[in-house]
């Protein structure tokens, strides 16, 4: 008995150091959050995140900015994915489209995708307020660079987004 042991033992370790199991694609993004950060697209505009709330300012440096206030929430990894295709059904985004995505890019993975349920309360033009009913702004993508940059698809307007960390 004890050499049936000793053998599957020395199997494993033998399948375990040669490669034989499946690699893992977890990325530093498990627990990511955006809280208290700033992004910024290549045009100037700033996305800023507190705790369930997001400022978005347009026109930066004019004298008149634009800006979008509402609510936000993340999802990462599998609760993403769930998400868009169960709670954003209606854009008709498949699981398969996003693995295929997955598949077909090394930097993007299941545990760095992303999905952003944005909804503006309200936006102010020149200083003139103006509701904006909850309007949903939904993206999905991916996080890349470390942590550093977003790769997002404006799910409304069917665009991309790159979105990089502001210092």
């Amino acid at each position: 008995m004890k050499k049936v042991l000793l053998i599957v033992l020395s199997l494993l370790l033998v399948l375990n150091f040669t490669g034989c199991k499946k690699k893992s694609k977890k990325t530093k993004e498990e627990g990511f959050s955006v809280v208290d950060t700033t992004w910024v697209t290549a045009l100037g505009d700033e996305y800023t995140f507190l705790e369930n709330e997001i400022k978005l300012s347009r026109d930066e440096g004019t004298e008149f900015e634009t800006y979008f206030y509402g609510e936000y929430k993340l999802f990462v990894g599998e609760d993403a994915l769930n998400y868009l295709t169960d709670d954003l059904k209606e854009y008709n985004i498949s699981k398969k489209d996003i693995v295929d995505l997955i598949e077909n890019n090394e930097k993007y993975t299941m545990d760095n995708f992303v999905v952003f349920d944005i909804r503006y309360a309200y936006g102010l033009d020149n200083g003139e307020k103006y509701d904006m009913d909850g309007a949903l702004i939904p993206m999905y993508g991916f996080i890349v660079n470390d942590g550093k940059e977003f790769e997002l698809i404006n799910m409304n307007a069917n665009s991309s987004l790159k979105l990089t960390k502001k210092d």
